[in-house]
């Protein structure tokens, strides 16, 4: 009865691996081949240059002197006499990044990305 027994495990044991062979493998999920994000390319890149006017003489002067007083540590009287110099010339970079230091002086940190939003 026991060779019986082990004749009958070891077809069982056959079977289960036949049986196993014949099972498909997993499907792999091909490789997802979108963007990650879909932006148009333009024919021609933007012109990051724009024609910057020189500051006139008398704006020169009143930028050295916002610069003074923010050396000096006058913080809001630098900040008015830049803030109105910008309203003359808007986005001049020598005027905002001026601005900008006397807002991080004044470690004024939402004006400063307020400045840069704008």
């Amino acid at each position: 009865m026991s060779a019986r027994r082990v004749l009958v495990f070891a077809l069982c044991a056959w079977w289960a691996g036949a049986a196993a062979a014949q099972t498909p493998p997993p499907r792999q999920r091909p490789p997802d081949l979108r963007p990650l994000f879909n932006a148009r390319i333009p024919a021609e890149p933007p012109s990051a240059r724009r024609d910057l006017k020189p500051l006139t003489p008398e704006q020169l002067g009143r930028f050295r002197e916002a610069q003074n007083l923010r050396s000096s540590g006058m913080l809001a009287r630098a900040r008015g006499i830049l803030i109105a110099l910008d309203k003359q010339v808007p986005h001049h970079p020598l005027v905002v990044t001026e601005l900008a230091q006397v807002y991080l002086d004044q470690q004024n940190f939402a004006a400063v990305e307020k400045l840069g939003r704008s």
